[in-house]
């Protein structure tokens, strides 16, 4: 009955009496297109965590001691993010909405040879997409720095001192417009929200449903 007044937030739980709070976040998309909705949730399983971010939910925090805390920062965030631009998010949305030209700069920072081959043949498949990898930091943020790409693709362990965590920092430190998708096989619930909490579009553990996922999200985003 609530949901019919517009709100710009929902908080659900994950396990209510008669409903499932991930799986009814595509009701709450459709009654209240343009609420942010944020799951709390008892559960610590990656995949519990990715069928929430999957579903439309838009930061997923586990019960704890920083519960509350994590919840009242994303607030205040996304809050002052609507006073200050709330003309150009809509326009943003509205251009994303409409907007299917699979013609995206996209840069991979993989240094797992084998990973990084899969990744650029699916995005450049029966596409426009302009594709470059890299297996280094140091070049990858050279060009992101030179030519700034519309997605990147980052790993979250690198074979360098430097993690991933640093090196989205850095994109968001240089460009917010940078859309950073996470593509990892580290399956740590709180190391993928916080990530996203950093600024990550999405998190996506490494498999072949989430590499055709990568591929849908880049193309129509």
């Amino acid at each position: 009955e609530k949901i019919n007044e517009s709100p710009h937030f929902i908080i659900v739980d994950h396990f209510l009496e008669k409903l499932n709070g991930i799986e009814s976040v595509p009701l709450f998309k459709q009654r209240a297109p343009e609420a942010k909705i944020i799951i709390i949730s008892g559960q610590h399983k990656i995949q519990t965590f990715e069928a929430a971010i999957q579903y439309g939910a838009h930061a997923y925090y586990t019960k704890d001691g920083n519960s509350i805390k994590n919840v009242l920062e994303y607030l205040k965030k996304e809050i002052g993010a609507l006073r200050e631009n709330w003309l150009k998010a809509i326009v943003k949305r509205f251009r994303n909405k409409i907007n299917t030209n699979a013609n995206k700069l996209i840069y991979i920072l993989e240094d797992n040879a084998s990973s990084s081959f899969s990744i650029e043949y699916v995005l450049k498949h029966d596409s426009l997409n302009r594709v470059s990898t890299f297996q280094n930091s140091v070049d990858f943020m050279t060009q992101v720095m030179t030519v700034k790409p519309d997605f990147v693709i980052l790993d979250y362990h690198l074979d360098e001192i430097i993690s991933g965590k640093e090196i989205l920092k850095s994109i968001k430190d240089y460009s917010k417009d940078i859309k950073v998708i996470v593509y990892s096989s580290q399956t740590d619930v709180n190391i993928a929200s916080e990530l996203l909490k950093m600024g990550a579009s999405h998190f996506l553990t490494k498999s072949h449903e989430n590499l055709l996922k990568l591929k849908e999200i880049v193309n129509f985003s």
